[in-house]
């Protein structure tokens, strides 16, 4: 019996690499610009409430120097930061987006990453448009590869927090300012 191929390159790079390769039609920045005003009127409300709150308490000495912005102070902090809570905030009164067939809800953590990024290296819209559309590309994939066994045990949205970090984590796509 043949030996199976070793796989080269990682998987999820692979897939973010297509993504990034996709054009953003008129079309998808439209859907973008929609994910981004379901994403902030579910931040606003959650941004003054528990577990936002309590994790940017819990974490407020690892806070770090930054601009990318926190709404649940208002204050400027790290990228890492700011993506966790804002993400927090956006998912916690439970309006946000759902993407059905990964059982996920990808805005409240892409928009989350991919914002506090542009924000904290000044990039254009268009740039940060990019940013969502790969980050939603990639989690819905990934949500879609692991459902339904998946949800038995962990809440989707949370796995899918790792492959969102690609939508900030793109070195080529963010000028350094």
């Amino acid at each position: 019996m043949p030996e199976a191929p070793l796989v080269t390159t990682n998987p999820l790079l692979a897939l973010a690499q297509h993504a990034v390769s996709m054009p953003i039609t008129p079309h998808t920045a439209h859907h973008v610009r929609r994910a981004m005003v379901d994403w902030f009127a579910c931040l606003v409300p959650g941004a003054g409430l528990a577990p936002a709150t309590l994790i940017a308490a819990a974490l407020a000495e690892e806070r770090g120097a930054g601009r990318a912005r926190c709404y649940t102070d208002n204050a400027l902090s790290g990228i890492r930061h700011a993506a966790l809570i804002n993400a927090a905030a956006a998912h916690t009164v439970e309006f946000d987006d759902i993407h059905r067939d990964s059982g996920h809800h990808p805005g409240s953590v892409t928009i989350a990453a991919a914002l506090a990024a542009a924000q904290h290296h000044g990039v254009p819209l268009e740039t940060l448009h990019r940013a969502i559309a790969v980050g939603f590309e990639v989690a819905c994939r990934i949500g879609m590869a692991v459902t339904p066994s998946h949800y038995k045990f962990w809440h989707t949205t949370g796995t899918c927090w790792a492959a969102t970090l690609i939508a900030w984590r793109m070195p080529s796509r963010w000028p350094r300012p």
